[in-house]
């Protein structure tokens, strides 16, 4: 394995990680100890291999291959670590632990062969250190058997980025703060030659860190404690806020909630924000001075509520936002389910709002799912990996997938941060220049938008709520519930399929939110921009839009005098490319009603919509008779091959009968 040291490429570099976690997996499956507790004792004995390296008065040396490691000798060597470990290293509580219980025989003899497959001697291989060590380090904590963390291991262009945004002399000192940033501390601590202070809270991972940073000889001192609860300095000389350093790097565990702490305490005076990874934008401001990164779900960009548009508004104007970047799932090996964006400040160039107006945020789309524009001329050429963004972010500049927003038109979307609503494709650009070109209006001036609430079912007699029901098993007490599914293909809304059982508070309620002839109606959430238009509904249930969409009614003596003109529009190329451009959510895509109130919409001459309304008047009819032939086609199918008992008469075709 030594030998395959000189692999570099991210390929070789991948299999051998995965070759070092199968046999630490074969190891834990033997001796049943957790994986944690294996991958610290691996570390612990790269650690010995640098201090205890040959036999002497006190014990057998590690790398002594004469004899082999048994439990009391591997003990004796944990006793003599505390003295032997260099003391510019604070050692976590966790660094010289056992293990749980005492390893099989023949188990630590394999794990110290394991760890010496990937020592390094000081000076050895001085070219491939830095590759054969990143990939040590990713496979040690890789191995560690915590989802989350193994998920969220770096790539190597990704650590490259973080360095080039905080961009650190030897001279200066970088903050880390959580397991997740882990990879990003020890490789910035090597490559840039700069002191790195990394806080985590799991003690295994305190003392494994350690042991990475004196085995590698990385200027990296690790601490076991909560970075938000416990943030003062480790000798309690400082106060919280007074802790801070050149830069901060923030990368908190995904899906992280808030524990209500008083995140203020840190010195930011930020406003509280609506969503915990406030918290920790507010930790690396805290902290870095020079500079601040903070790696987020994308999820924190799109949230506009009134508390998040306060918080965005001062962390933007107060504390410099310099660039958000929305990473590639790739930026993650591990996981592909990983959808995070990086935030950049400049926390030092602190200034009053009003100095702010004409700074600009680098926005860019990192992407390399997202469909470029070919045909312009690209500065830096086509995307392809996350490498390309180190000099995009490093010159600031606009290029084909990146742009300068100002603060201001920033707020003009409510302190909508998502990158993809400022980083336009071709097509969505061309919209936009012809909508600015045209005649436009806000939605909300043609329509009044409404959105369902969610049902309240109603009760059977022993209390229980009653599930939707098929339409033909109730034909009266029921309301009939209009889903994305009855839609056809021209846009009408079919009978829908769904019913629900109606209550009297169900029925008081809904009183209006019930659909009327006329209405268009827009999938909000899931297949964001499909649009539908309600042309009559006939006598009987009401009818109701599920969550999954938004009513449109036309505002009387407003601007547009047909409802089907409104739908024409939305259901246009024009109407579609506007309103993806909006859409929110990396995971399941949804469209936020203020964005949707702003939506612009083309408003045509009188006599053009004249024209447009009849024409659709006659698309709609000749859908009508499009449905009535579909079902004259199943009604002469059944005929020619019958569905039901051979009796019937639809079956004398094959009987013989007349």
């Amino acid at each position: 394995m030594h030998a395959d040291h000189q692999l570099a490429s991210p390929s070789g570099q991948m299999e051998l990680i995965r070759t070092f976690q199968h046999e630490l997996q074969r190891a834990a499956a033997e001796s049943g100890q957790d994986l944690a507790s294996l991958v610290l004792t691996v570390a612990q004995m790269r650690v010995a291999a640098r201090l205890l390296p040959v036999s002497g008065p006190n014990g057998m040396g590690f790398l002594d291959m004469e004899r082999e490691l048994t439990a009391p000798d591997w003990q004796a060597m944990l006793d003599r670590l505390p003295a032997a470990w260099p003391q510019a290293w604070r050692a976590p509580g966790a660094t010289f632990s056992p293990v749980s219980q005492p390893l099989p025989p023949g188990h630590l003899e394999r794990l110290r062969r394991l760890a010496l497959a990937t020592h390094v001697k000081k000076g050895e291989a001085a070219d491939a250190v830095s590759p054969m060590r990143g990939w040590i380090r990713r496979a040690l904590l890789a191995a560690s058997g915590d989802r989350a963390l193994s998920a969220s291991i770096a790539s190597f262009e990704l650590c490259q980025l973080i360095a080039t945004a905080i961009d650190p002399t030897e001279a200066q000192h970088v903050y880390c703060a959580y397991g997740m940033t882990a990879i990003v501390a020890t490789h910035i601590a090597e490559i840039r030659c700069v002191q790195v202070t990394l806080d985590v809270e799991e003690g295994w991972l305190a003392g494994i860190c350690a042991c990475i940073a004196v085995a590698d000889d990385l200027p990296l001192i690790v601490r076991e404690r909560d970075p938000l609860t416990e943030p003062a300095n480790v000798d309690q000389e400082l106060f919280a806020e007074q802790e801070s350093y050149d830069a901060a790097i923030v990368f908190p565990p995904v899906g992280m909630r808030s524990r209500g702490e008083d995140y203020r305490s840190l010195g930011t005076n930020l406003p509280q924000p609506g969503v915990a990874e406030g918290q920790y934008v507010a930790l690396a401001l805290a902290r870095g001075r020079r500079a601040a990164v903070c790696l987020l779900p994308t999820g924190f960009l799109f949230r506009t509520t009134k508390a998040d548009q306060a918080f965005k508004e001062q962390a933007i104007r107060l504390f410099g936002l310099d660039a958000v970047i929305s990473l590639p799932r790739d930026a993650f090996p591990s996981s592909s389910l990983i959808q995070v964006a990086m935030l950049v400040f400049r926390p030092k160039a602190k200034v009053h709002p009003w100095m702010r107006q004409q700074q600009r945020v680098l926005m860019v789309d990192g992407r390399p799912e997202r469909e470029r524009d070919k045909s312009r001329p690209s500065t830096i050429g086509r995307f392809s990996t996350i490498r390309d963004l180190a000099d995009i972010l490093q010159h600031h500049t606009e290029t084909d997938f990146s742009v300068l927003a100002s603060a201001d038109e920033i707020a003009g979307h409510d302190f909508n941060l998502s990158v993809e609503r400022y980083v336009l494709d071709s097509q969505a650009r061309r919209m936009r220049d012809l909508l600015a070109n045209a005649e436009a209006v806000p939605l909300e001036d043609v329509a009044e938008i409404s959105r369902p609430q969610a049902l309240l079912v109603g009760r059977d007699r022993a209390g229980r709520e009653s599930r939707e029901t098929d339409v033909a098993d109730r034909s009266d007490g029921v309301l009939l519930e209009v889903g994305v599914g009855d839609i056809d293909d021209a846009g009408v809304v079919r009978m829908p399929t769904t019913s629900v059982p109606a209550s009297d508070e169900l029925l008081q309620r809904t009183r209006r939110a019930r659909l009327e002839p006329g209405d268009v109606l827009i999938v909000i959430k899931g297949s964001v921009g499909k649009v539908g238009f309600v042309r009559d509904i006939p006598d009987g249930p009401a009818w109701l839009a599920s969550q999954s969409f938004a009513i449109l009614r036309l505002r009387r003596r407003g601007p547009i005098i047909d409802p089907a003109i409104l739908f024409r529009f939305l259901s246009s190329s024009m109407g579609q490319v506007t309103v993806q451009s909006l859409k929110v959510g990396s995971v399941i895509s949804g469209l936020q009603m203020a964005d949707l109130r702003r939506l612009p919409v083309l408003v045509p001459s009188a006599e053009a919509q004249g024209a447009i309304a009849a024409q659709m008047s006659a698309i709609f009819d000749m859908q009508e008779k499009i449905q009535e032939m579909r079902q004259q086609l199943i009604q002469r199918q059944k005929t020619i091959w019958p569905e039901m008992d051979a009796a019937t008469p639809e079956n004398a075709i094959y009987s013989g009968g007349a």
